[in-house]
């Protein structure tokens, strides 16, 4: 399923954004930092370390991972999560790259989370594998998530709505031109769940269907 340009918020639920044109990034970012797929400050672990110290330090950066790579997750490094709580201003481009949770984990866990001070930003990143049995089995946004040429699949909310990602009221997410797919039939809103203020309803939006 593909979505042209989609934006989600808590405030207004979901509709079409055509405007969205541009790469989202953080801004005053400082440095760009180089995740490779394996070494000493690479894989998963390389990942986690990275976002810890751009906000240990109360920065924000961009974060490149390696083309094509896989970082497999097989336990939750931050909460009930993969990736540590984003409450920075985070971006991370992949050129193709994975982070997923592995299909042998013990433990349900999402893939990111991000706070209501975060601001994540992929681009060019597939998320897959999350699983929760509350909100947003890839990505449950608090803050502000913008998604560009991302793919979310195989992402599962069991007991709760958006496989792909669920957006709390008051937050914003950004969609252009990327994917919610392969989701369970038993993931609430088919992929994707944005929670409106009390008697307002989101409108349809075709990147809420399977």
């Amino acid at each position: 399923m593909r979505s042209p340009s989609l934006l989600a918020s808590g405030l207004s639920g979901v509709a079409l954004a055509a405007t969205l044109t541009g790469t989202i990034t953080p801004g005053h970012a400082q440095a760009t930092r180089f995740v490779p797929c394996s070494g000493p400050n690479g894989g998963p672990d390389g990942l986690v370390q990275a976002i810890n110290q751009v906000q240990n330090n109360g920065g924000s950066a961009l974060i490149e991972l390696e083309k094509g790579c896989t970082y497999t997750f097989t336990a939750p490094r931050g909460g009930n999560n993969a990736l540590p709580v984003i409450t920075g201003r985070i971006a991370i481009t992949g050129k193709n790259a994975v982070i997923a949770r592995s299909a042998n984990a013990a433990t349900d866990f999402r893939i990111a989370e991000v706070a209501p001070s975060g601001f994540l930003s992929l681009t060019g990143v597939t998320i897959r594998g999350g699983s929760t049995t509350g909100n947003g089995g890839g990505i449950l946004n608090r803050g502000t998530l913008s998604l560009k040429f991302t793919t979310l699949t195989g992402n599962k909310a069991r007991n709760g709505s958006g496989g792909g990602f669920a957006a709390t009221e008051g937050s914003l997410t950004l969609l252009y031109r990327s994917t919610i797919s392969g989701t369970p039939p038993h993931s609430a809103a088919a992929g994707s769940h944005s929670r409106a203020p009390s008697g307002r309803s989101p409108p349809s939006s075709p990147a809420t269907r399977p």
